[in-house]
């Protein structure tokens, strides 16, 4: 009984690994609402313009997760994993050098 309620060493570590994922794609998530005083001062968007790029990512989040979770299933967790964290960093980077509404809308699905 006492074996069976601890984990392993290995189940630990894809608990960790994923958390971690988990974690990170939230963290990316919730980077832009953070900088929304500033890009409203700087550029002058307003704060529904803001709003719908935050309704834009996590729409396409939403969107793209079940089609992730096949992949998962067909190729292995690792490649979709750093895929969608690749992906979702660079977006958010690439905000720093969107010079138009229209694009930040792009990079945000």
């Amino acid at each position: 009984m006492l074996a069976a309620a601890t984990a392993s060493g290995k189940d630990i570590k894809i608990i960790s690994l994923i958390g971690i994922g988990h974690m990170m794609s939230h963290f990316y998530q919730l980077a832009l609402p953070g900088l929304f005083p500033l890009i409203y001062k700087i550029e002058g968007i307003g704060y529904a313009e803001l709003g719908l790029l935050t309704t834009a990512l996590f729409l396409a989040s939403g969107i793209c997760q079940p089609p992730a979770g096949f992949l998962v299933d067909k190729i292995g967790a690792r490649p979709i994993l750093i895929g969608g964290m690749v992906l979702l960093s660079g977006s958010v980077a690439a905000f720093s050098f969107a010079q138009s509404f229209p694009l930040m809308v792009l990079l945000s699905d």
